[in-house]
């Protein structure tokens, strides 16, 4: 700091002489710690996002894995058993529901997310699975998952609304 202002024998402490500064600092340090925190919970909110997004991309993995696979001799499982295992593995990882919504029919949703169907929308936190049998050569499972995410930060949530999670994974049949 350098020397104190001097009046006459005795110092003046700064702080005492000029109240201004001590209490602005207290604001600009309020308002800084407050903006710091909010980009903090804005972080962790999209770092939830990138989870789930692992998430679907493995269920939608394990799903075209599961549903291609050789069942001794049987044209391979059924999608209610596909739906079944992936149904558990989503539960393990904190997704409360997920359902197959037969009503959609058999075709994977479109890409980009903007062109979902109504029934291809999941309502905040879930997640729906669709498994689509494509056949040709190579004859080959697909399977999506479409996850609706919301941020818990309400500021982020109000920026960014709803956004939905898509992912896609196939795999050729082994029947």
């Amino acid at each position: 700091d350098g020397p104190r202002p001097n009046h006459g024998d005795r110092l003046v402490d700064e702080t005492k002489a000029n109240p201004c500064r001590r209490a602005c600092g207290m604001v600009d340090v309020g308002v800084i710690v407050r903006l710091l925190f909010l980009l903090l919970l804005g972080i962790v909110g999209l770092g939830r996002a990138g989870v789930f997004s692992v998430v679907g991309s493995n269920r939608a993995r394990d799903g075209a894995r599961d549903g291609a696979v050789y069942d001794n001799g049987s044209p391979g499982p059924t999608n209610a058993a596909v739906t079944s295992l992936i149904s558990g593995e989503a539960h393990a990882v904190g997704i409360a529901t997920l359902t197959f919504p037969a009503a959609c029919g058999t075709t994977t949703p479109p890409q980009p997310p903007a062109a979902l169907s109504a029934c291809q929308t999941p309502a905040n936190g879930e997640m729906k699975f669709f498994i689509q049998d494509v056949a040709g050569s190579p004859h080959y499972k697909k399977v999506s998952t479409v996850y609706a995410f919301r941020p818990i930060t309400p500021m982020l949530s109000q920026i960014t609304g709803t956004i939905y999670i898509i992912a896609t994974s196939a795999m050729t049949v082994e029947y």
